[in-house]
C-alpha cells in the first residue's frame, strides 16, 4: 500500500493550534497515556530492553536510578512488547528515567537540549552499570523521536559520556524511529524518508560501530526526521505521530528478534 494512502488513515492526534512544534508535542502526550506495562523483576534477564520515549510522552512510575520500574515506554511499547513475547529468552523491559521535554520543565529548565543531555547521561550510566552488574545480559535499545536522538548520541563515536568497552559489546540491537538528527544516506537508514532530520544532522560515520545492529526508520514527510519532503494531504505532525502502529510494532520486533535469535 502506498505510504500516502496508509498515512491518510491515521487519526489526527494533535489539535491545529499554536506552532507546529506544539502540535506535535500535544500529539505525543495524548498517545503516551495508552502504553504502560509492569516490567519483569528479573534484573539480569537474558535480554534487557531499554525504551527511550519521545518528547511529551508519559513518564513511567517508581523511578529506580536511571530507569522506571514500570512504564515510560510511549509509542515504542508496540515494539518492546512483541520482542518480549516473541522469544524464549527471558526479557526485562524498562523505560529510561529522563524528562523527555521540548519546553522547559522543572527538571530541564532549558527545555529540549538539556532534556536530551540528561537522557544521554543516564542512558550511558545505565548501560555501563548493566555491563558490570549483569555480564550475561544482552541489551536492546529502542527509541522514538527525542529518545532516538538520545540513543544515537550515546552510541556515537564523539559522545562525551563514554560507554565502557563491555557496555558497547553488550548492545545487541538498536531500533530508532523519527530521529530528529537522522543523517540521510547512512547504511542503517530504513523507511521512505528521503532527507535528513530537522535538527543539525549527526556527522557521517558516527554510528558506524553499531551499523550492523541498527535500524533507523523514518517516514517521508515526518516533520522531525524528514521535514523537507512533505507528503501531499498529510501533515508532518501526523506522520511523526504514526510510529505507534501495529505495522511498526511487527517490523521493529522482527528486526530485533532476528538478531537475538541468531546462534
Amino acid at each position: 500500500m502506498r505510504l500516502t494512502t496508509r498515512l491518510r488513515t491515521i487519526s489526527t492526534r494533535a489539535a491545529a493550534a499554536g506552532t507546529v512544534l506544539a502540535a506535535a508535542l500535544a500529539g505525543q502526550a495524548v498517545l503516551a497515556t495508552s502504553a504502560s506495562a509492569t516490567v519483569s523483576s528479573a534484573s539480569c534477564a537474558n535480554v534487557v530492553q531499554i525504551v527511550v520515549r519521545g518528547s511529551g510522552e508519559g513518564a513511567g512510575s517508581s523511578p529506580s536510578g536511571n530507569v522506571y520500574k514500570s512504564g515510560g515506554f510511549g509509542k515504542m511499547y508496540v515494539v518492546s512488547s512483541r520482542v518480549s513475547s516473541g522469544t524464549k529468552k527471558s526479557v526485562r523491559t524498562v523505560g529510561l528515567n529522563y524528562p523527555a521535554a521540548i519546553l522547559p520543565t522543572t527538571e530541564a529548565p532549558l527545555g529540549y537540549g538539556q532534556s536530551e543531555g540528561i537522557g544521554r547521561s543516564r542512558l550511558a550510566a545505565e548501560l555501563n552499570r548493566l555491563a558490570g552488574a549483569c555480564p550475561g545480559s544482552r541489551t536492546v535499545l529502542i527509541g522514538y523521536s527525542q529518545g532516538a536522538h538520545v540513543i544515537g548520541d550515546v552510541l556515537s563515536k564523539d559522545n562525551p559520556v563514554k560507554l565502557s568497552a563491555a557496555a558497547k559489546a553488550k548492545v545487541a540491537a538498536v531500533f530508532l524511529t523519527g530521529d530528529p538528527v537522522r543523517r540521510y544516506g547512512e547504511s542503517f537508514n530504513r523507511g521512505s524518508g528521503v532527507g535528513g532530520g530537522k535538527l543539525p544532522n549527526r556527522a557521517a560515520g558516527q554510528l558506524s560501530g553499531v551499523a550492523s545492529r541498527l535500524n533507523s526508520f523514518c517516514y517521508k514527510g515526518d516533520m522531525f526526521c524528514d521535514p523537507n519532503h512533505p507528503v501531499a494531504g498529510t501533515s508532518g505532525s501526523d506522520i511523526h505521530g504514526s510510529y505507534g502502529s501495529t505495522a511498526i510494532g511487527k517490523y521493529g520486533a522482527a528486526f530485533i528478534l532476528n538478531i537475538l535469535d541468531r546462534p
